[in-house]
């Protein structure tokens, strides 16, 4: 944040949000090894360790597709945090990709990578839907390769999550300031004007959040049911 802009003013007065970092590639390509990867929940200087300490494995695959749906699984079954327990608000979860998900979440992957044991293969948007219930989704795609402008790439992820969602982003070392004004934004902390005065908004992040600046999310899943099970893994007390 610039000198302008306090972090009170964006996130407001309760104290910095607890942030996970985590990584995700793809299952098929890399054979079930570095293809999820979780941090914890933190507030400090730590997330710069949980940084450091991520396997950037330079792989992929060549199918236009990686594992996100696995990630959203261990999102939706193996995350807890006081935002949502305590105070039923939801916390708010950002991929930054520029591919397609894989259609189905199958259930070798999740045995394999996540130890749970389902009774069968998930749609993919189901696992998304079941994520939704407990965090805002949003879905970043920056200027970082040459998917980037495939407009069949951005409608699929609109498809899954809505437009106020999905972010696509023309300068991608602003990542970290779209994703603080996005979240300012949707909890009524700062307008996308008070953001363009300050000079945190670049023009590529001013379009982007366009569509969220002018209401509150859209909620297009429905009613959602309990997700079921426990949090095992990644927790914030």
């Amino acid at each position: 944040l610039n000198d302008k802009a306090s972090g009170k003013k964006y996130l407001g007065d309760k104290g910095y949000p607890d942030i996970m970092i985590g990584a995700v590639d793809d299952y098929d390509a890399m054979h079930g090894e570095g293809c999820l990867q979780v941090g914890q929940f933190e507030s400090g200087m730590e997330i710069d360790d949980n940084l450091t300490n991520l396997w950037i494995t330079d792989r992929g695959g060549g199918t236009y597709e990686e594992s996100y749906q696995l990630a959203a699984y261990f999102l939706a079954h193996h995350t807890a945090h006081d935002h949502w327990d305590k105070r039923k608000k939801k916390g708010y979860a950002f991929f930054i990709g520029d591919e397609h998900a894989y259609a189905i979440l199958r259930a070798k992957e999740v045995a394999e990578i996540i130890g749970d044991k389902m009774q069968a293969d998930l749609d993919s948007a189901k696992v998304l839907k079941e994520l939704s219930q407990r965090y805002h989704v949003f879905f970043v795609i920056p200027n970082m390769t040459s998917h980037y402008g495939d407009e069949l790439l951005y409608k699929y992820w609109v498809r899954l999550l809505g437009q106020q969602r999905v972010l696509k982003l023309d300068d991608p070392e602003k990542i970290c300031e779209l994703i603080v004004a996005a979240v300012a934004i949707c909890e009524n902390h700062i307008s996308l004007a008070e953001l363009d005065e300050d000079k945190m908004a670049t023009p590529s992040m001013s379009k982007s959040l366009g569509p969220l600046a002018k209401g509150a999310l859209t909620v297009h899943e429905g009613s959602l049911p309990e997700i079921p099970g426990k949090a095992e893994a990644v927790v914030r007390l």
